[in-house]
């Protein structure tokens, strides 16, 4: 007697791709609570860190005659576990004041001397959420300081420089230094110099970047180009890496970006010198009103990404007298 071999049914690609589709979107799930939970398990771990870091210095404080610690470490508090600490103290003021901030990953939580419960986010000009705090090297970014004034040098009897209200208000400082041009142009070279300093460019051999932000206001200008140079000719040496900015007629109420990328050796930087910022003014007519702010300094090469901050940006302080210091902040 002849047996047929039963003939066996298995899945269509149509059922294939429906079981894909539907592990796909377990997998899917899976990871978002996953992450969801992980996420909620640091976020805990670094409010309780910056719980047990505020009972430490404030314990601290209670037996060293009401002082803040000087650093975390004598307080017994380093960094561990993944959660990292930066940490600001000022035991000069009344009161005396310290700030904590406590990150793992891209969580940060911070508490103070005023601040009795840990709050989401940094302290004044630390690093938040895992990004580290950037610093401007320029002493007087608003600007108001006249031992940074600005110079012109390039004939046209009669220019002024003067460090005023940005006109309009468009600088994000609200100050700028102001080139005004005479009635009568004799000369279409010469720079519209900001000075820079050198005491506090404390790594000589360090590459530095300097930007400014340029507008026209009135009249007819360019900029033909940018450099740095130094006070005292021959005193040390300076080495340009890299400039730009450069346009042969600025658009009224338009800001442009200037920038220098330089080194400045052990004898350029000394503290007796006096590095400049060097814009070269072209193409200008009579009466031509020229502003530039927002200076920020900064190492390394040159970058679109940063943007201007001072002591008096949100979230950064002076680390000194205000207008007359390097500041630090996050990178907004």
């Amino acid at each position: 007697m002849m047996q047929w071999a039963q003939k066996q049914k298995g899945f269509t690609i149509v059922e294939l791709l429906i079981v894909v589709v539907v592990i796909a979107i377990l997998a899917a799930i899976t990871i978002v609570a996953y992450n969801g939970i992980n996420n909620r398990a640091k976020d805990a771990a670094v409010r309780s860190a910056a719980e047990q870091v505020l009972k430490k210095v404030s314990t601290y404080a209670i037996t060293n005659a009401d002082t803040y610690p000087s650093t975390l470490m004598d307080a017994d508090i380093q960094n561990s576990g993944g959660t990292s600490y930066q940490y600001s103290v000022n035991n000069a003021t009344n009161p005396k004041t310290f700030c904590v901030t406590a990150t793992q990953d891209t969580i940060s939580y911070f508490v103070s001397n005023s601040q009795g419960s840990p709050q989401l986010g940094g302290c004044d000009g630390h690093g938040v959420g895992g990004v580290a705090a950037i610093t401007n090297f320029y002493l007087d970014p608003k600007p108001n300081s006249t031992s940074r004034a600005t110079s012109w040098d390039g004939g046209n009897t009669g220019t002024s420089y003067t460090n005023v209200a940005a006109t309009g208000n468009w600088s994000k400082s609200t100050r700028a230094n102001r080139l005004v041009f005479p009635a009568t142009i004799t000369s279409n070279n010469g720079g519209f110099t900001v000075n820079i300093g050198s005491s506090y460019l404390s790594y000589a051999g360090t590459k530095y970047t300097i930007v400014a932000s340029i507008q026209r206001i009135s009249g007819n200008a360019g900029i033909g180009g940018v450099s740095v140079d130094k006070s005292i000719a021959g005193s040390g040496t300076m080495t340009l890496h890299a400039s730009g900015g450069t346009v042969s007629s600025m658009n009224i109420g338009q800001t442009y970006k200037v920038y220098a990328t330089f080194t400045a050796d052990a004898a350029a930087a000394d503290p007796g010198q006096n590095l400049r910022l060097y814009v070269n003014i072209s193409n200008k007519s009579a009466n031509t009103t020229v502003e530039i702010a927002d200076i920020d300094l900064y190492p390394g090469d040159y970058t679109t990404s940063r943007n201007w901050y001072s002591g008096d940006s949100a979230n950064w302080v002076w680390n000194g007298a205000a207008n007359s210091a390097t500041s630090t902040g996050p990178a907004l």
